[in-house]
């Protein structure tokens, strides 16, 4: 017999968060730098708002951590010519060394996974996963614009 599903999905989005907050701690990383460093090496650039808006984290903590790997020189910000109030981030090659020293294991752990599991399994999930948020989200709207 099978629980509550509404439990069952809370809990693996739950446990696979904590798997993720785990990783990094294993590694000597915070959250916000395995996300900011993860971001920057799938991407060539992004600014601090896409960042934010991928990783869910706050904006002040990942400028903290743009700010630490600014001093370290393992990033530049780069100012948009089109607007001067957008700066893309942007790894060094120093950086994109140190990313890929740091998360390079991530990558391997997840392509693991996804060898075990079949990319169409894994396929799947990140279909359901999205259509899930795009709902969830739909709901929470109406539900703020009902308040």
């Amino acid at each position: 017999m099978r629980k509550n599903l509404t439990e069952d999905l809370n809990l693996g989005v739950i446990s696979m968060s904590q798997g993720y907050h785990y990783w990094s701690q294993l590694h000597g990383l915070t959250d916000y730098l395995t996300n900011i460093l993860y971001e920057l090496l799938t991407h060539d650039q992004m600014t601090l708002t896409d960042i934010t808006k991928r990783s869910n984290l706050p904006k002040q903590t990942l400028s903290k951590g743009i700010h630490q790997l600014l001093d370290q020189g393992y990033l530049v910000q780069v100012d948009d010519p089109t607007d001067s109030r957008i700066k893309w981030c942007k790894l060094t090659e120093s950086g994109k060394k140190y990313a890929k020293r740091q998360v390079g294991p991530l990558f391997a752990l997840e392509e693991e996974l996804i060898a075990e599991l079949g990319a169409d399994k894994v396929i799947l999930m990140n279909d359901l996963i999205q259509q899930w948020n795009e709902k969830f989200w739909e709901k929470l709207k109406a539900e703020r614009m009902k308040a």
